[in-house]
């Protein structure tokens, strides 16, 4: 372990920067000196060294990443060292994480994020195919560059998780690990990792890239994993409106996002062949990264973390903040503005703006109770010009009904939704109702 205090490590390569450092190691760029190739290597932290589930992690992905041989991961070139001295050699790739790419610049439009999944599942098609399952899809763990026509080129990272297929099950298979956003439902319950795991997590992504948001995020792990077993999906078109999503895409999303594993799609290769074809926006409106991003996607452990997989708590409503009227006020002024214009566009966003704001605060009571309200005004006052966007606050209601178990409620509002959407003229409308129902008609009451 000595020859870490020099330059020369394990005789072959010279260590430089840092690239960056999560829970579990540190990752430095170095030069392989018989190839003159630019390498990353990846160290525990000394303070884990001797750790048996750092050398398990670290074992697992030095074992996937040297197996798999795809544009789509990150190759590992190298790997050895006892337990307390393990290291990996992979692949350098000067790109940042996704999630960053997203917290700097927001969501992605529809082609970036359908074309990243695209790649995302191509990579987890390699790996189911050789046996090894990921346990740990995520943003974070998801470095991109860009090319150059703009477009994003992603790689699948961070097998530390990886489970493979024949082997037995020991005392750490017993741990729920992962992010908690991320979790399927059925991992959350005590289920062993599967290939349908994998593609929720992917699902979560692809939701996350369209919206900007995980489908269940904020609050505690606990209370998040709780909302996975237990809450429903709310569309990412509703969630948000701006994005113009469009039906063929959101119904990809939600059957990834199926609670049953049943009901999702059977491969990552089917997942890909559901995707639409979309186009390539101007370069211009492309991601743009930053030139020379240091690498700190190598790093492992975001906020990846092990549970006993036991039976949730109920998790109480969440208020918003200390008083709900300094965060509400702006939403319902803006509501009233709308209103007095007549601005039949601007009514409707301001609308869902309030709601998705309710929504994200975990408050579908209250939102339920905005829209309801809302709705009953705009049907009385605008009963022979109702706004042709009506649907869009409708369907939304549906979905929230939903969420909050009362089906009968969801298929009613979703039908009215689905007639609003026929009077307007509205295809996207139309089919987006056309999706909804036949969820719905899958979803049973919760009990």
């Amino acid at each position: 372990m000595s020859n870490r205090n020099f330059d020369l490590f394990e005789g072959q390569y010279i260590l430089g920067e840092t690239l960056g450092s999560g829970g579990m190691g540190t990752v430095h760029s170095a030069i392989e000196v018989a190839s003159g190739r630019r390498v990353a290597i990846k160290l525990p932290h000394p303070a884990l060294a001797g750790n048996p589930n750092v050398s398990r992690r670290f074992r697992a992905e030095g074992r996937a990443g040297a197996q798999l041989d795809h544009p789509n991961t990150v190759r590992v070139v190298d790997f050895g060292g006892e337990d307390g001295d393990l290291f990996l050699v992979m692949e350098y790739v000067a790109g940042v994480p996704l999630e960053q790419l997203v917290i700097d610049q927001g969501p992605l439009d529809t082609h970036g994020a359908v074309e990243v999944v695209r790649q995302l599942l191509a990579a987890l098609d390699h790996a189911h195919a050789w046996g090894i399952l990921h346990a740990d899809v995520k943003t974070a763990n998801l470095l991109v560059e860009s090319t150059a026509d703009a477009e994003l080129h992603a790689r699948l990272i961070d097998f530390g998780l990886a489970r493979f297929s024949g082997e037995s099950m020991h005392d750490g298979d017993r741990m729920l690990s992962g992010t908690p956003d991320y979790l399927a439902p059925e991992l959350i319950e005590g289920g062993p990792p599967t290939i349908a795991s994998d593609l929720y997590a992917a699902g979560v992504v692809l939701y996350e890239l369209l919206t900007g948001f995980t489908p269940f995020g904020g609050g505690s792990s606990d209370e998040v994993m709780q909302r996975h077993v237990e809450g429903m999906v709310l569309p990412p078109s509703l969630r948000s409106p701006e994005q113009e999503i469009a039906p063929a895409i959101e119904a990809v999303v939600m059957r990834a996002l199926e609670r049953n594993p049943r009901d999702r799609f059977a491969s990552a290769a089917q997942f890909a062949a559901a995707l639409p074809i979309t186009s390539a926006p101007t370069i211009d409106g492309a991601p743009r990264l930053a030139r020379g991003s240091i690498v700190s996607a190598y790093s492992t452990e975001a906020i990846t973390r092990e549970w006993q997989p036991v039976a949730l708590p109920a998790v109480p409503t969440r208020s918003l903040v200390t008083s709900e009227r300094p965060l509400l006020a702006p939403l319902r002024d803006a509501v009233h503005q709308a209103l007095v214009c007549g601005n039949d566009d601007l009514i409707v966003a301001s609308y869902l703006e309030l709601v998705r704001t309710l929504v994200d605060s975990h408050q579908l009571p209250k939102a339920v109770s905005e829209l309801e309200h809302g709705l009953e005004g705009l049907r009385l006052d605008r009963a022979e010009s109702p706004p042709a966007a009506l649907w869009r606050l409708q369907l939304c209601l549906a979905a929230l009904y939903s969420g909050l178990g009362n089906q009968v409620g969801a298929r009613s509002a979703a039908s009215i939704g689905r007639d609003d959407a026929v009077r307007a003229v509205s295809t996207v409308g139309r089919d987006r109702a056309r999706e909804l129902l036949m969820r719905l008609a899958r979803q049973p009451p919760k009990r």
